[in-house]
């Protein structure tokens, strides 16, 4: 019996081992979403922090467009940028909006680094 419980404590022990280190690779990020002035559209601008395997934590911007009905995403562009570069903070609530949709629901613009925007097209 005590053999048996042995085995249990090291599985145990293994799986929060595994648990408590899976939390590195797990993306973390905020941001800022944006309604289309039709409404059919959602934009999003995520700063993200991530665990990798060999390069330690990277730094990205996520972009993201979906359908405001369904939720499919339409568009999905990641951004991958130097630790210290100059990129917006999307969570500063102080700032004016930084994503802008066209008027007609065309295209929206989004702000990623030194004043250089990247502008995604919708269907």
């Amino acid at each position: 019996m005590r053999r048996y419980h042995w085995i249990a404590v090291a599985g145990v022990f293994s799986l929060v081992i595994a648990l408590a280190s899976a939390w590195w690779f797990l993306p973390f990020g905020t941001g800022e979403y944006r309604i289309s002035p039709d409404g059919r559209y959602e934009a999003r601008a995520e700063n993200v922090n991530q665990g990798t395997l060999f390069r330690g934590r990277v730094d990205y911007i996520r972009l993201t467009v979906l359908e405001s009905g369904t939720n499919r995403e339409i568009w999905r562009a990641y951004y991958f940028h130097e630790p210290e570069a100059k990129i917006p903070d999307y969570a500063d609530r102080s700032q004016k909006p930084f994503i802008t949709w066209a008027p007609n629901s065309s295209s929206v613009s989004i702000p990623v680094e030194n004043g250089q925007q990247v502008t995604l097209t919708l269907p």
